[in-house]
């Protein structure tokens, strides 16, 4: 526990925090971008189906319908109204805005993503979401699936919602480590889902991960960097006042 505790310690300086988050910064569009490539080139084709026909393999079919719900909470007009209520419960204003800003950006290039590499989604066959109907329209995907957006959307919200809880002083330590834990575990679920019901390939769903994670670290980063440089100028005011 005592590491821990160095570890928070460590993170408090915000100088220290800005450095991590620009590591995931960098990590996250790395591999956002060496995903991509990847797909573009049509290497990982073969890897999504295996990934599909294991994970579907090993997921309970009696599972789906709860697996359906992590889909559901990850979809726009939802997930994103719930970040904003959090931010604004823990007065982060600012925050707000950029959080708005940079998911547009993120939205923005997976749209572009989608125009400019075409990569079909799973085929009818391993489409398990549940239902007592079977739609026409079902039968038939003409839009890309790469990248995810619900992966993009959970990773962003989850990570910015951790880093928040992470910086405020007022919360216990374990209780953070308690709240990340179950965040990642919705993170995954959500994730998971996405190739067990059929909705996307692993490469999908990796590329809307590294997306969303980059741009959640450039949010965090951004608001931190603002931070820091207005106490940085207010600390210089009061020297040369004094």
């Amino acid at each position: 526990m005592n590491l821990l505790h160095r570890f928070q310690t460590f993170l408090k300086h915000h100088w220290l925090f800005l450095a991590a988050c620009f590591g995931v910064t960098v990590l996250g569009a790395l591999g956002f971008v060496g995903v991509t490539l990847a797909v573009r080139a049509d290497f990982l084709r073969s890897l999504d189906f295996d990934l599909t026909v294991r994970i579907q393999d090993l997921t309970p079919v009696k599972l789906d319908e709860y697996l359906i719900w992590f889909g559901t909470i990850a979809k726009f007009q939802l997930i994103v109204p719930a970040l904003i209520l959090f931010l604004l419960i823990m007065q982060r204003w600012v925050m707000v805005v950029t959080s708005l800003g940079f998911l547009f950006v993120a939205h923005l290039l997976e749209i572009v993503g989608k125009e400019i590499l075409f990569q079909p989604p799973p085929p009818f066959m391993f489409y398990r979401h549940p239902t007592e109907f079977v739609f026409p329209e079902l039968h038939v995907f003409d839009v890309s699936s790469y990248p995810s957006g619900h992966s993009l959307r959970i990773t962003f919200v989850t990570v910015t919602i951790f880093a928040v809880l992470w910086t405020s002083p007022r919360i216990p330590l374990l209780l953070k480590l308690a709240i990340g834990a179950a965040l990642a575990g919705v993170a995954f679920l959500t994730m998971f889902s996405r190739v067990s019901l059929g909705e996307h390939w692993s490469s999908d769903v990796a590329g809307g991960f590294f997306l969303g994670l980059m741009c959640a670290a450039l949010n965090v980063m951004f608001v931190l960097w603002k931070k820091t440089n207005a106490r940085t100028h207010h600390a210089k005011t009061n020297s040369k006042t004094e």
